[in-house]
């Protein structure tokens, strides 16, 4: 589920911003510099927010329960001066800005029918915060876009 939802948000950037490589990237890849310019979407924390079930657990469940989670994601943009990486960053302000919800045939297929919408905002976060969080990737910091993204499952 979680590629899925990675996967909505890549598919959008390469269409909003086509100019760009857009590409799933994992916490060691923000170590990597290397010289091809693209977008990295880094998912870093998933929380569940599923409502508590009063039902004892299943061992073998039939099919997959919905579930809803919120997942934390960094971009940042590899292989870009300063001024570059602004103005990418900007590109998916924008784009992001314009099209915070997707639903229905904007979800990946893979998580069409466990996933009602995705909705996703911006975040900050304090110095420090940001300090503590690119120290524990083991990266030094860079100018990055703090998203939260809630995937509500289906009523």
């Amino acid at each position: 589920m979680l590629l899925g939802v990675s996967e909505t948000l890549r598919r959008y950037l390469a269409g909003a911003i086509p100019t760009l490589s857009v590409e799933v990237g994992a916490i060691t890849d923000l170590t990597d510099e290397a010289p091809a310019e693209a977008l990295m979407l880094v998912l870093y924390e998933v929380e569940d927010v599923s409502e508590l079930r009063a039902a004892p657990a299943r061992l073998a469940p039939v099919a997959q329960e919905p579930v809803g989670l919120r997942l934390q994601y960094l971009v940042t943009a590899r292989g870009q001066g300063a001024g570059d990486l602004q103005e990418s960053l900007s590109l998916v302000l924008d784009a992001f800005h314009e099209h915070p919800v997707f639903t229905g045939a904007d979800l990946d297929p893979t998580i069409a029918d466990r996933v009602d919408r995705l909705t996703i905002q911006l975040r900050s976060a304090s110095l420090e915060d940001l300090r503590n969080l690119w120290s524990a990737f083991g990266a030094g910091m860079r100018l990055s876009l703090y998203y939260e993204v809630n995937a509500q499952p289906p009523p």
